[in-house]
């Protein structure tokens, strides 16, 4: 069996014993076009919002170290602040101490 395409028709395929429509294509080449160039600007812009992100990183890096510093610093005076308290057996300023530390620690 032999077969050819019709020169009659672009979409007939024929053989002596079968002729046969091949179904049109759905789509365009416009169409694809589209749906390729809106899936680019999608990934294109993904990789712009990753791009600034690891340009940012190492500075909200540096910055969460210096918030942590900050934080470290700020318990450390609020412990030495309690222990003097603690030592001097005061128990207002002890109390006074805990209650400064407790809105700091909870705002």
């Amino acid at each position: 069996m032999v077969a050819t395409f019709s020169s009659s028709s672009k979409n007939t395929f024929s053989s002596h014993k079968l002729n046969v429509e091949a179904p049109r294509a759905s789509w365009s080449v416009k169409e694809d076009y589209e749906k390729v160039e809106a899936e680019a600007d999608t990934w294109d812009t993904y990789l712009g919002t990753l791009h600034r992100a690891i340009v940012e990183a190492p500075r909200a890096s540096c910055s969460v170290q210096r918030d942590e510093e900050k934080v470290q610093a700020e318990a450390d005076r609020w412990e030495r602040q309690l222990q003097l308290a603690l030592e001097d057996d005061c128990e207002d300023l002890v109390q006074l101490t805990i209650e400064e530390g407790r809105k700091y620690w909870n705002h």
